[in-house]
């Protein structure tokens, strides 16, 4: 019975074998026909499983028989984030690239590789119908490098830059103006990145298919207006994170009226934050304060903030104590405080009482 099936039935049940765990039941129901073989070995190549350096060396070797090379052009994902990377000779990974020139999936894990950049050019050159790109640990990419695979790879819709310290707004700006189908853009960590990115990327033609923007970790400033620019340009985005960072004001600080106008620059915030945006990281961010978080959570009442787990409870407490008294609220307030271990500083300001307290990793103090 299952011989007379319509070949797209059988791919369909075979591609649910098409996992780590049953990978080898798929090697299996390649013996049953030559139909079958076909079809396992398209699924098997499309996908390979390295999960380590020596089915990586494995895979090196097949792919040098002639006879495997029509195989190659089947691969559609690369997964090595979990290969030991000072392991890998980079030879090998461009030899890989220049035969699996179909890719549309990849993923590396850089620390420790050596000649990333001259990677980065075979990415570009050879890998045309890339849409999804994770560099990990790409400390030593350049601004070069990162324009070759924006020129060569116009089809990305998703690229994930970790730790790239060399990499600056203009390499970036060359992408968003390139690779326009861009929706996923993940720049965690990468500190000569500055804050009017938010601008450039809000005023680019990704900006009305962003799904998902990560700046954090990088510590570096970020102007509330070219914010509040970029969350009116990004409608459909859904992630936000600003985690690690500091927000100034727009307004000069010589200016008299600047501690009052940075605070209502702020509270603007949620003016221009979009309907699609289910979550906003701000952890460990710096330049706003609980009654400015406390304005967008009320204005916004199905997006998560996430602030770290003891800011979120801090949160709540004032947001369910914002018609108790000023003790009532101070004792609850104190309360939350005992179990939080990340590092803040609250003062009055911030919750309507007369006491401050700093909270560090050692303990509280609350005077």
């Amino acid at each position: 019975m299952a011989f007379n099936l319509p070949t797209e039935v059988i791919t369909h049940i075979l591609e649910f074998l098409a996992t780590p765990t049953d990978v080898h039941a798929l090697v299996i129901t390649s013996l049953v026909s030559r139909k079958w073989c076909r079809l396992s070995q398209r699924i098997l190549w499309h996908s390979p499983c390295i999960r380590d350096n020596l089915a990586w060396n494995q895979f090196i070797k097949m792919i040098q028989i002639p006879e495997h090379k029509r195989y190659c052009e089947q691969i559609k994902t690369m997964d090595l984030t979990h290969l030991s990377s000072h392991l890998i000779d980079v030879s090998n990974l461009q030899l890989m690239i220049t035969q699996c020139t179909k890719l549309q999936i990849l993923r590396i894990n850089c620390q420790n590789l050596h000649s990333i950049n001259g990677l980065a050019v075979y990415i570009g050159t050879y890998l045309p119908h890339l849409q999804i790109l994770s560099l990990l640990q790409a400390q030593t990419l350049v601004d070069s490098s990162l324009k070759s695979i924006a020129s060569g790879c116009q089809q990305l819709k998703s690229l994930e830059l970790i730790n790239a310290h060399l990499i600056s707004n203009e390499s970036i700006q060359y992408l968003i103006s390139t690779c326009i189908r861009l929706n996923y853009l993940n720049l965690s960590q990468c500190p000569s990145l500055t804050g009017d990115l938010l601008y450039h990327i809000g005023n680019s033609l990704i900006a009305p298919n962003l799904h998902y923007l990560s700046i954090g970790g990088t510590n570096h400033q970020v102007n509330s207006k070219h914010l509040n620019y970029f969350l009116s340009s990004c409608q459909e985005l859904k992630v936000l994170d600003l985690s690690k960072i500091e927000f100034k004001s727009s307004i000069s600080p010589s200016s008299s009226l600047h501690r009052s106008s940075s605070s209502s620059s702020f509270l603007e915030i949620s003016k221009h934050i979009p309907k699609s945006l289910q979550t906003l990281k701000l952890m460990d961010t710096m330049g706003i304060s609980m009654n400015e978080l406390i304005s967008i959570k009320k204005s916004c009442l199905n997006l998560e903030l996430e602030l770290g787990s003891s800011l979120n409870q801090l949160l709540q407490c004032q947001l369910n104590d914002d018609n108790d008294d000023d003790s009532y609220r101070s004792s609850n307030i104190k309360t939350m405080l005992t179990r939080r271990h990340d590092s803040a500083f609250f003062s009055s300001r911030d919750f309507g009482v007369d006491f401050f307290c700093n909270v560090n990793n050692t303990g509280i103090e609350i005077r």
